[in-house]
């Protein structure tokens, strides 16, 4: 439940679209509903805004379309563990507390980060879909599926207007841009020019991002670029897990 003086406080769902994403049969226009009707349910009432956010250009074209059809927005990151984290810190530049994060991932590191929001003053709920969410991406589809044929089958869920006023954000955290078309959004993300700026994000991503500056093949710098993106993501993880297990040794 909602904690005292948030009730009416804006909340933002961040759904980590990459780790926990919908199953593939799901009517994807129920999800803004079913998580409205939910946050209902346990006393939030104030403005909502739903965020997928990760890696988009390894999301699906088609459904990152009907995900933001459905009016929830999407935001693309250039680094997968700390570039939610920091999206998540740049969302408290223009919504201090009191007001609402909730938190849709399963991955561990990101629990110094709910920590470090909670500190901050921020009401964090990281379970809102039940714990089943947090484990694997296969109990994440799960997750999903269970919770929304539970919400669907309790009451008439709404599907149209479930966003009280303005149109779902297309905003690419790479180039600091918001882009108005979905498809422009799309050719955006995967041109030569995005994908050599997220290169630059990385240890030695700049000297790669200068020999592939005369690559044609998006391809191929969009495949060096996931190399870079995987191996950063493992250091992470091992450098969290060693961190944590020098807590208990």
């Amino acid at each position: 439940m909602v904690k005292p003086g948030f009730a009416e406080a804006v909340t933002c769902v961040w759904w980590d679209i990459n780790r926990c994403p919908g199953p593939s049969n799901a009517d994807v226009r129920f999800i803004g509903p079913c998580i409205k009707t939910k946050l209902e349910k346990e006393g939030y009432f104030g403005p909502l805004t739903i965020n997928a956010v990760g890696i988009l250009t390894e999301v699906p074209h088609d459904l990152l379309r009907q995900v933001n059809a459905s009016g929830i927005s999407l935001h693309h990151i250039p680094t997968d563990i700390d570039g939610l984290a920091s999206d998540l810190f740049k969302w408290t530049w223009s919504n201090p507390s009191p007001a609402n994060l909730v938190l849709l991932t399963n991955e561990p590191i990101f629990y110094e980060t709910e920590n470090t929001l909670f500190r901050m003053g921020y009401n964090v709920d990281r379970c809102f879909l039940g714990r089943c969410l947090m484990y694997s991406v296969e109990c994440a589809v799960l997750g999903w599926k269970e919770w929304m044929a539970r919400e669907q089958d309790s009451e008439v869920v709404e599907v149209e207007k479930w966003r009280e006023e303005g149109e779902a954000d297309l905003h690419c955290s790479t180039c600091s841009l918001d882009i108005q078309s979905f498809e422009s959004f799309m050719t955006h993300l995967n041109s030569k020019e995005h994908t050599l700026e997220e290169l630059e994000y990385y240890p030695r991503g700049v000297a790669a991002a200068r020999r592939h500056g005369t690559e044609e093949n998006v391809t191929a710098i969009q495949t060096t670029l996931k190399r870079f993106r995987e191996r950063r993501d493992g250091e992470q993880r091992f450098k969290y897990f060693q961190k944590k297990l020098n807590l208990y040794y």
